[in-house]
């Protein structure tokens, strides 16, 4: 129902969004020019993370890799309209966005049970499987030099 209605907590939405990430991230890097070899050594990560800070009550999708610069970490926040932000942005994020779920005080940490199944490839596959009967959206097809182009 979270993906026919978009509804959902944020651990719902984070695990819809995660999985997503996790199959199409490199496939978008190898289409806009990346080789396969750059991806791999990338070592682009997708991990599910809650905010454990006392009251809190909040989960996003975490996503690392590793270029030339060193070690790149974001936060997909699928309650702040999917909003991307690197991850020493978020006190900023969070206090100019505070809820009773999160605030400037949050403190993220691994949800490592969700994460497995966010990842997993029977998981990925049954959102990709959803999605196209939901909307007709074979995201497998989608142009990933120019996402928008089936729009």
């Amino acid at each position: 129902d979270s993906i026919k209605y978009n509804t959902g907590n944020c651990a719902d939405m984070s695990l819809i969004l995660g999985a997503i990430i996790a199959k199409y991230i490199p496939q978008r890097l190898t289409g806009i020019g990346f080789s396969k070899n750059n991806v791999f050594d990338a070592r682009i990560s997708t991990s599910l993370m809650y905010n454990s800070a006392s009251g809190g009550n909040h989960v996003v999708v975490f996503l690392t890799f590793t270029d030339s610069k060193g070690i790149s970490e974001y936060i997909l926040d699928p309650w702040l309209d999917a909003r991307i932000f690197k991850k020493e942005e978020s006190y900023e994020i969070y206090k100019n966005n505070s809820s009773e779920y999160i605030n400037e005080n949050h403190c993220f940490e691994a949800y490592d049970k969700y994460t497995a199944i966010m990842n997993s490839a029977e998981y990925i596959d049954a959102i990709t499987k959803t999605i196209n009967l939901l909307y007709r959206v074979n995201l497998d097809e989608i142009q990933l030099t120019n996402p928008f182009k089936f729009i």
